[in-house]
């Protein structure tokens, strides 16, 4: 192997060690399923990755990254949309999740988040776990500033409702 693919190998390798773990959890959060989660962080690794000698500063492959994933996540939502279309269409019921019993599905708070449309879920994970501002979650969203203000209104709103009324139901 010569130098120049040696040291394109120890990149890619500094890259994958470097980002996985986030890019894995921020495809878990906007998607809710592990299986999911996994293909798109890694098939956006993959993609950026390609896409790496094009960026100027390589201080910005997270922020790639993160782009790649949240487009393969709209990508994912559209065609599970569709086949749920397709799947009424012809009569077929869709088969229940496979039953698991993880923390996640345990918790009362990630359950509710999980109900959100997946656009205001998108915003809230951006603003408050990715820790980006407006401007930030816009960019990465594909979106206006506002329509990422009024996607965390809306869906802290709407956390905020059920959950005052899961502990009206529970008490």
């Amino acid at each position: 192997m010569d130098r120049s693919k040696a040291a394109r190998a120890a990149t890619v390798e500094q890259l994958y060690e470097a980002h996985i773990t986030r890019a894995l959890r921020l495809a878990y959060l906007v998607c809710g399923d592990r299986d999911v989660a996994d293909d798109l962080a890694h098939d956006a690794f993959e993609r950026a990755i390609g896409r790496f000698h094009h960026l100027r500063n390589p201080e910005l492959f997270w922020p790639y990254l993160r782009r790649s994933i949240i487009n393969g996540a709209s990508s994912w939502w559209r065609r599970r949309v569709t086949e749920r279309v397709a799947l009424a269409r012809h009569d077929a019921q869709p088969k229940p999740p496979p039953a698991t019993s993880t923390v996640e599905d345990r918790d009362p708070l990630w359950r509710i988040v999980r109900t959100l449309p997946v656009r205001q879920r998108t915003a809230l994970i951006l603003r408050y776990f990715e820790d980006l501002s407006e401007q930030e979650s816009a960019l990465v969203m594909g979106c206006s500033r506002a329509a990422v203000r009024s996607l965390t209104t809306r869906g802290l709103n709407a956390l905020r409702d059920r959950i005052s009324q899961e502990n009206s139901d529970g008490s």
